[in-house]
């Protein structure tokens, strides 16, 4: 048996995956003319890893099982029952071994070929979205803690919506940073306007979406952690590494929201892409109506992305941020704002 061992490049914001490797392996089967391949995903989980940047103490791993930094979550969730029958066209990714060691684990999952989901068609994701309510609305969750794993995530939210000390806060005040004539052509007054209403909103927010239905939810539900080509009949959901106790909608946000921010669909699609995702899970979801998952997308939009108009518009002022930026996304800066001011302003508008 012979294996070939690629390194797969990630970009994590936690900091619980060390790394990701594809390993080919070339296994010779007694009588067969030419050694058959397998091929796997090998995603190596870590306990410690080094506080580098400030920025990113956050996201570093964490012992403490319902942190949303748990280290060991996604290989607790593997093997966990909780996933057992996603709902077509969602399905998990097989798993063919779980390692584990004192500080670090391993997972072996079957290695999924994917496309560009700017290709989906707007019924795909609204399939995906439908899939997803009828998950969710067969497992409530977060009113005994007691019956739950203990792995969990909890409060994974207020950790992602900036709190009242964030610079994203300050930066809505400061009349310089909105007065040059792209800040202006894509986040104007009224954006300003609505984006200090969303801070002023921002603890009641989060309170309410405590309080509210509860559901597990996978957390980063995005377009990255769903694999499949245009023609395939299945969605494949991966990284689980933030499955947790969520309000109604929260992972439609990041599947709307976060898979324009990152560039995986065009900005002028979000209006259709919000539509297919809310109706296709409201279907899924009957026991649940549609005002009130309306209502909790909004909130969860607000606090998600709608926060971040301030980080947007102190970057645009920042010549050595919109360089760095631009490096790293491998797009112009002015392209990059101009997507993301669109996201702001439909998670303010929703």
């Amino acid at each position: 048996m012979h294996a070939e061992v690629v390194r797969i490049p990630h970009r994590v914001i936690r900091e619980t995956t060390a790394s990701l490797e594809r390993v080919v392996l070339h296994v010779r089967v007694p009588g067969d003319a030419a050694p058959r391949l397998r091929e796997f995903v090998v995603k190596c989980l870590r306990a410690d890893a080094p506080a580098l940047d400030p920025h990113r103490e956050p996201f570093l791993p964490s012992d403490s099982p319902e942190h949303p930094n748990y280290w060991l979550r996604e290989f607790e969730a593997m093997g966990s029952p909780l996933l057992d029958a996603l709902p077509a066209p969602l399905r998990l990714p097989r798993c063919f071994a779980r390692e584990r060691a004192a500080r670090t684990a391993e997972i072996w999952l079957e290695s999924v070929p994917s496309s560009a989901p700017a290709a989906w068609s707007d019924e795909r994701f609204a399939a995906i979205a439908r899939a997803l309510g009828a998950w969710q609305s067969e497992h409530p969750a977060g009113r005994d803690a007691a019956s739950e794993p203990a792995w969990l995530a909890r409060g994974a939210l207020r950790m992602w919506a900036p709190d009242e000390t964030s610079t994203a806060r300050e930066a809505v005040e400061r009349d310089e940073l909105w007065s040059s004539a792209g800040v202006r052509e894509h986040l104007g007054a009224t954006v300003r306007d609505r984006v200090r209403a969303c801070w002023a909103a921002r603890d009641a927010n989060l309170d309410a979406l405590e309080r509210g239905r509860q559901t597990l939810v996978h957390g980063d539900f995005w377009t990255r952690n769903l694999l499949g080509a245009p023609a395939d009949a299945e969605t494949v959901a991966i990284d689980w590494s933030e499955l947790g106790v969520g309000a109604l909608a929260h992972d439609l946000v990041n599947l709307v929201l976060d898979s324009v921010w990152m560039f995986d669909v065009p900005p002028e699609r979000l209006a259709a892409l919000r539509h297919a995702a809310l109706s296709g899970y409201a279907d899924g979801f009957p026991s649940a109506d549609t005002s009130t998952i309306e209502a909790a997308y909004r909130a969860s939009a607000h606090l998600r992305f709608g926060a971040l108009a301030g980080t947007l518009v102190r970057q645009h002022a920042d010549e050595s941020k919109r360089r760095e930026i631009a490096a790293r996304y491998e797009r112009p800066f002015d392209e990059i704002f101009a997507t993301r001011a669109a996201v702001i302003r439909a998670a303010l508008e929703a």
